[in-house]
């Protein structure tokens, strides 16, 4: 079953006209059938838009543009930065996810990065693992495809229906009874695709996050041009997300060069950290000159990055973990001589008196 991320904002979904329904409407199946196809139906696309987050102050914290594209079960993200004043500029100018289908790859750049002004990693493929590090971008295009209702949920739990005043459904399960539910909303004029999605905890709620989002039909059918979400808790506003699609392209030939380690367009002699073994990030330095044989024969990323020159091997790894200690024994060395020479003082002051 696929985790309910609270860093999950659906900001792309294209839907085909679910099946209509005779007498009694079975918003349910509508549902379920519309998620399918959505699954089923959009192998590849692109897509230009930005997002901007505020704090519980409504500040202005992040605001950037990005431009993906993907190809199931592979996917790429460029995201500019822009400045927000009066601050003195965003953390990075720009940041670019690659995922081959296996693994997940990000580089920043940075001119306070030195000396090359950027910087690649190996991240666990997790939407958190995103979020944190693009500084605000929730998670890839591809992950949210199946819109905001989660397909395993509508399987595994009991959906309870009412009809509302304004002609959409109100859907409400229990995840674990009201210490976590879910609450959505369908509307027939959209296809009977979600426009709002709540997840809730307490009655009343003592968090909540919300999406709300906005349909268009294009000539392949529905998708999302705008979603937003905030989260609360005790009632007070936390943080807010917008998400703006400006240009979408459904089922288009993506070049397969966005899928490689050259499209993270890291320089010769930068860094690729790798975070995701368990002893410790290795790091990797990005070779000047053509590929060698053994990464030109390799499948996939991880294993090209693998055969990069490891910039602090075994040996080198011990000769610092080695200095640490010896950084630790001179510090408490010099404490104790600190302690020695204050506990003399004091007592000649007293042997004074």
């Amino acid at each position: 079953m696929r985790n309910l991320s609270l860093w999950w904002i659906p900001p792309l979904v294209l839907l085909p006209a679910p099946a209509k329904a005779e007498g009694t409407v079975d918003v349910l199946q509508l549902a379920r059938e519309a998620v399918v196809a959505v699954q089923k139906g959009l192998e590849s696309g692109s897509a230009r838009g930005t997002l901007r987050r505020y704090n519980s102050a409504n500040k202005l914290t992040t605001d950037l543009s990005f431009r993906a594209v993907f190809d199931k079960p592979k996917y790429y993200v460029h995201v500019t930065y822009h400045r927000i004043e009066p601050d003195d500029g965003p953390l990075y100018a720009k940041a670019i996810l690659v995922h081959d289908g296996s693994d997940l790859f990000l580089s920043r750049f940075s001119d306070r990065m030195h000396p090359l002004g950027a910087e690649g990693q190996v991240l666990l493929d997790q939407p958190g693992a995103v979020y944190n590090a693009t500084g605000g971008f929730p998670c890839d295009i591809r992950l949210v495809l199946d819109g905001m209702v989660n397909l395993d949920h509508l399987d595994k739990y009991d959906v309870e229906f009412t009809k509302l005043p304004n002609g959409h459904y109100r859907g409400r399960y229990e995840i674990r009874g009201d210490e976590v539910y879910a609450l959505f909303e369908i509307a027939p004029e959209c296809g009977y695709n979600a426009v709002v999605f709540e997840v809730a905890g307490g009655v009343p709620p003592h968090h909540l996050t919300r999406f709300t989002t906005r349909w268009e039909r294009g000539p392949h059918g529905w998708y999302v041009t705008a979603s937003d979400s905030e989260e609360r808790t005790h009632g007070k506003l936390g943080e807010r997300r917008e998400i703006r699609v400006e240009e979408f392209q459904a089922n288009v030939p993506i070049p397969t060069d966005m899928f490689t380690l050259a499209a993270l367009e890291l320089p010769a002699g930068a860094r690729i950290l790798d975070h995701r073994p368990k002893e410790g990030s290795k790091a990797y330095r990005v070779p000047g000159g053509p590929a060698t044989t053994e990464q030109e024969r390799a499948d996939r990323l991880i294993a090209q990055v693998e055969g990069m020159p490891e910039m602090y091997g075994a040996e080198d790894r011990a000769g610092r973990w080695g200095r640490r200690v010896w950084a630790v024994v001179f510090g408490v060395v010099g404490l104790a001589a600190i302690m020695v020479v204050l506990v003399d003082r004091r007592c000649a002051s007293t042997g004074a008196r």
